[in-house]
């Protein structure tokens, strides 16, 4: 398993702002900067649910990289069982 997630947005050509994977990887492509940051968070807090440890990063066009989001593994004990259970 993976234990860490890492994505970028970043202006696109063809579509606005594209959200990519730490390996290049093309996830989305939306028309609104707003919605591609938002979703990328979300894929973030998902990767944390999964435990691994996310970041978001925005790229700009010089492709200069700045952190918008990190969030660390949710670990196990963190996670409300008893809550689930009583």
């Amino acid at each position: 398993m993976f234990d860490s997630a890492v994505y970028y947005v970043q202006p696109n050509e063809d579509r606005g702002f594209a959200i990519m994977s730490q390996t290049g990887s093309l996830i989305g492509a939306f028309s609104s900067h707003d919605v591609a940051l938002s979703m990328a968070k979300h894929l973030g807090n998902s990767a944390a649910e999964l435990g691994m440890a996310a970041r978001v990063f925005e790229r700009s066009d010089d492709a200069h990289e700045t952190l918008v989001f990190e969030r660390w593994p949710i670990r196990l004990a963190d996670l409300p069982w008893d809550a689930v259970t009583d």
